[in-house]
This record gives structure tokens, C-alpha cells and sequence, in this order.
């Protein structure tokens, strides 16, 4: 399946997730991944405190996106639609 890495490191040693978009033109289908290594993600586990809200809910997010990189996942989004359900009219 074709994917593209949205974002990358901000830094050496930088945990944060990275986002990528990943589709299946054969199956017709986009999904967004987000990549991090097993021991970031036991340590991000460890502290609750930052990952879970008053509801319960736990939330990963990747580093703030400036505009170039935003764009960049604009540009992917919909390159994977269309690969995934064609091109629309």
C-alpha cells in the first residue's frame, strides 16, 4: 500500500508521533497511521496525566504542523482520495 510520511522529528530524540497517510487504490480505501517507537509509546503509557481527558479518552498528538507541513497533508489527502475512489468530476 502506497503511505506518505506527513511529518518528521522536530528534533533528535523527539517522541512525538508521526503522521502518515496511507491508501489502497485496489481496495478503495484511505487511512491516516501514526508511527512511534514501542519504548516512546510504553513511556507515553506511563504518564497518563498527559494522555487522558476527563472522559477517559486517550489522545496522541504529533507535533504542531506548521503550514508548509499542513499543506503537504493537504496535498496527500487528496492524492490518496484519488488513487483510492478516483478523481472527482
Amino acid at each position: 500500500m502506497p503511505r506518505e510520511q506527513i511529518n518528521y522529528p522536530s528534533y533528535p530524540g523527539d517522541t512525538a508521533p508521526r503522521a502518515h497517510i496511507v491508501w489502497n487504490q485496489n481496495v478503495g480505501h484511505v487511512q491516516l497511521a501514526f508511527e512511534m517507537d514501542e519504548a516512546s509509546v510504553m513511556d507515553w503509557l506511563k504518564d497518563k496525566t498527559r494522555l487522558t481527558d476527563a472522559d477517559g479518552k486517550v489522545w496522541f498528538y504529533t507535533q504542531v504542523l506548521d503550514r508548509q507541513v499542513l499543506n503537504k497533508l493537504i496535498r496527500t489527502a487528496r492524492t490518496a482520495r484519488d488513487k483510492a475512489y478516483g478523481r472527482d468530476q
